[in-house]
């Protein structure tokens, strides 16, 4: 087997692509349980939908929160070094 190098995958990339592939199983999960459950399908097309955009939505404040933390703990890393600013 060939060696490979390892290629870092910013988490920013990382946590979107988990965050869509998320809410896309379960906006189908809701649609295919509501189907089961005896709803229209039009309305289990509807509960899907509306259950991935909440979900994308919620993975984009996450990954801004996760981003925003990122950023500080560069910041506060930059400090701690000795050649960081002395405030």
């Amino acid at each position: 087997m060939a060696d490979r190098k390892s290629v870092e995958v910013p988490l920013r990339h990382a946590w979107q692509a988990f965050s869509c592939r998320l809410a896309v199983a379960a906006a189908s999960f809701v649609g295919l349980l509501s189907l089961l459950r005896h709803v229209p399908a039009s309305t289990a097309a509807l509960r899907g939908a509306v259950t991935y955009f909440v979900l994308r939505f919620a993975a984009r404040l996450a990954g801004a929160a996760l981003e925003r933390a990122e950023a500080l703990d560069r910041r506060a890393d930059v400090r701690k070094s000795p050649g960081g600013s002395r405030g």
